[in-house]
């Protein structure tokens, strides 16, 4: 009857510790996707800032931002897509967030149509639009238009 139980309470502690490595696990996967959740966050603020920071870097681009597309030179026009192109690529990597569920679609929407709307610091966003859609995952032409480009005001 002893050797019974032995093997009972050897049974009672292994199933302690199955269960113990379970809860460790549980709390490993927490913790790792706050992390994650911290990293992402980092990541898209450093997009934003780094969009930023070309304009603040290089004055003379807030001066082309406040020209009418007619009268840029090809080289300003050039220098605004690639501009555009820059801060697409950047609304592009924030949808494929949404669609992993990462990140809130209604908070993207705010901020890609905060910046398409502005009739001055757009970032050249509406002029590189025809050039960036060429190349863009279908789905986010699909939402682009829909949500910005074609946007309806309330």
């Amino acid at each position: 009857m002893k050797k019974l139980d032995i093997a009972q309470i050897l049974q009672v502690l292994a199933n302690f510790g199955v269960i113990a490595g379970i809860v460790l696990l549980a709390l490993e996967v927490r913790q790792n996707n706050d992390l994650l959740s911290i990293e992402i966050r980092a990541n898209a603020l450093s997009r934003v800032l780094g969009t930023t920071d070309i304009v603040l870097q290089n004055p003379e681009v807030i001066d082309l931002l406040g020209k009418q597309q007619e009268s840029l030179t090809q080289t300003e026009r050039d220098r605004l897509v690639l501009l555009g192109i820059r801060t697409l690529s950047g609304f592009e990597n924030g949808y494929e967030d949404v669609r992993h569920g990462i990140r809130e679609e209604d908070s993207l929407r705010r901020a890609v149509q905060s910046v398409w709307r502005r009739p001055r610091l757009n970032y050249g966003t509406p002029m590189a639009w025809g050039t960036f859609k060429d190349r863009a995952d279908p789905a986010f032409v699909a939402w682009m238009e829909e949500n910005v480009v074609n946007e309806k005001p309330n």
